[in-house]
């Protein structure tokens, strides 16, 4: 698992963003805590799961990478929200997938403001 280095976080999960996180890397179940990822198929901009998932082993095997977090599905899907127009904002398409991971094969996000961190 991968964090974003500027992870982007809900408005209610900033509150409590620090103890999210540190449950997610240590595994442990969170209630309500959903994450933002790069899709793992070619058919949407991003994917977002309850953070509970990530505790089976079919997702502790991936190489997620984690763009953000919120507290509730709602909060979650207005963070992708942000993180698409964000994108959009900068490089004026939707190639999300490409904008955080480009296929030169290096694991780090285009720019220096963009940077991967390992975690979990």
């Amino acid at each position: 698992m991968r964090w974003y280095k500027h992870l982007y976080v809900g408005e209610t999960a900033k509150k409590k963003r620090y103890p999210l996180i540190s449950r997610i890397r240590y595994k442990k179940l969170q209630k309500d805590a959903y994450v933002i990822t790069l899709p793992e198929s070619g058919n949407t901009l991003l994917d977002i799961y309850p953070s509970y998932l990530l505790l089976s082993k079919w997702y502790r095997d991936k190489d997620l990478l984690i763009l953000g977090i919120a507290s509730g599905r709602e909060e979650a899907m207005e963070t992708a929200g942000h993180i698409i127009s964000d994108v959009y904002r900068q490089t004026g398409g939707f190639a999300v997938k490409e904008f955080f991971e480009p296929k030169t094969g290096s694991p780090h996000c285009k720019g220096a403001k963009h940077e991967v961190g390992e975690g979990g």
